[in-house]
């Protein structure tokens, strides 16, 4: 296909019925984490809304994959080209929990409204003020309406497309391979995975991911016993003026993990850790010279203002911080808890108390040594009391420039005239290299991609602009067709 104006006539024509179906979508209250009959009955409904989308597609064998959790909405999409490609389609329909009170519009009302009411860049224009808007219904949607562009305009689509959606993204996909085994014969037809997102900036440049972080979580924990501590019951705080405090030994194991700068203390935490290529610190250049202090940029996504911040680490300009916040592995405090929380005061000596961190992988970094090398750390620096509990673990992937997938990617946005930026390793981790990619046997060939703007994902007020559900949809339609033409 070399004009693809009437694809494009066909989404706008198409648009508004589209955004009301998204609209539709977004207030689904569709939260994974809950344990609520309430909860697991809009967990269903959300299933049933992709499903039925699926099915409006044309998908044949389009059903409702149960799982042990929640369950996974999975079809599949033809070429009439025997010899055709073919691509996974990823979705998520669960979204994070929402604090009500603090959003500026009510979470799952999906209002749409001016970007500077919510303070959000005013040029952006409308955007749906909801959970799940970017992260991911919205540009899941709009990858959903370019492929029915192209199969109602064209009578065909020029590749195959196994979309499959699942609602434990947020839990980090525990339920996964239960669908992967059950699906291997279909799903490794596959050359790699598609993930519709926002990447754009809030000026319009877009991102390409060559890779991402892994991820480990763990779970330290400190209980009173034989090294001593309360062993049998919390007692009076005065007690630990001759008993050993677990919450205080937690404290002070955590506080040597770190330094004030971000620098990990771990011996021999950056052994495996390769210093950024002359390639790569080039890119990181071009980074720099696109990114705002204030609002961000496509590399990193967020600037000041839009992560809710006053000041970067230190105080230091956010640009001097760029490289090691792209390029240096880390470990992060997730929560602490130990004794009584609540509004007033319950003077006691805790028996026990535990932190969730997680370490942030780069490349070439084993989860195993890793682990291994804190609990040399804690032993050597006195804490053998405290207990490594790995909960889980999400790898690294790097994906080559020069692949086809990425290679559509520049040619799309080039096709929009959307200049972009390639950003040698994404800050997040998540769960599609390992739970999808490594074990269908298309490690590092996947992609989030997608024309939008939006943001404040996992936050207060995400957002994704109204335009951007229809850039995203045009965006989709371009890179299947370019995709396709590609030689393998």
């Amino acid at each position: 296909m070399d004009d693809y104006s009437p694809v494009f006539k066909y989404i706008d024509d198409h648009f508004d019925e589209w955004l009301a179906k998204t609209i539709e979508y977004l207030k689904i209250p569709s939260i994974s984490l809950t344990k609520t009959e309430e909860g697991v009955a809009e967990m269903e409904r959300a299933a049933q809304f992709v499903l039925k989308e699926f099915e409006d597609l044309g998908c044949e064998d389009a059903e409702i994959f149960r799982t042990t959790r929640w369950p996974i909405v999975y079809g599949k999409l033809f070429s009439k080209n025997p010899d055709a490609r073919t691509l996974l389609l990823y979705g998520m329909y669960d979204v994070m929990p929402v604090n009500e009170d603090q959003w500026t519009f009510p979470p799952f009302e999906a209002r749409i409204v001016d970007a500077g009411e919510i303070n959000a860049p005013a040029h952006l224009g409308k955007v749906i003020c909801a959970r799940g808007t970017m992260n991911q219904k919205v540009p899941h949607m709009g990858a959903l309406l370019g492929i029915k562009a192209l199969k109602e305009v064209t009578g065909d689509l020029p590749l195959n497309i196994f979309p499959f959606c699942e609602g434990e993204e947020e839990l980090g996909s525990p339920s996964m391979h239960e669908f992967i085994e059950a699906k291997r014969h279909e799903l490794k037809r596959a050359e790699g995975e598609m993930v519709p997102g926002r990447t754009q900036d809030w000026k319009g440049t877009a991102r390409i991911n060559l890779g991402q972080r892994g991820n480990i979580t763990i779970d330290l924990c400190v209980e009173g016993g034989d090294w001593g501590g309360p062993a049998e019951r919390s007692i009076f705080p005065s007690d630990d003026l001759w008993v050993d405090a677990p919450a205080w030994r937690l404290v002070w194991a955590l506080s040597t993990l770190k330094d004030p700068m971000g620098k990990v203390l771990i011996d021999g935490f950056y052994d495996d850790w390769r210093r950024p290529t002359p390639e790569q610190l080039e890119m990181i250049e071009r980074i720099k010279e696109t990114w705002d202090e204030e609002w961000g940029g496509p590399v990193p996504r967020d600037g000041k203002r839009m992560l809710g911040v006053r000041k970067f680490l230190r105080g230091l300009p956010g640009r001097e911080l760029i490289g090691d916040y792209l390029m240096k592995p880390t470990i992060n405090i997730d929560g602490f808890r130990s004794g009584y929380g609540g509004s007033d005061v319950w003077t006691m000596m805790p028996r026990e108390a535990s932190a969730k961190i997680d370490i942030r992988m780069m490349p070439f970094q084993r989860p195993e040594d890793l682990i291994w090398k804190l609990r040399k750390h804690l032993h050597m620096h006195g804490f053998p009391e405290v207990q490594v509990n790995m909960l889980g673990y999400h790898p690294w992937s790097i994906s080559d420039p020069n692949s086809d997938i990425i290679t559509a990617a520049k040619i799309t946005y080039e096709t929009f005239d959307v200049p972009y930026i390639l950003n040698p390793c994404y800050w997040g981790a998540g769960p599609h290299e390992g739970r999808v990619r490594k074990p269908l046997g298309f490690s590092g060939k996947g992609l989030e991609f997608g024309l939008g703007q939006g943001g404040r994902s996992h936050s207060i007020d995400e957002f994704e602009t109204v335009e951007g559900l229809r850039q995203c949809a045009k965006s989709f339609a371009v890179f299947f067709d370019k995709y396709a033409k590609l030689k393998k």
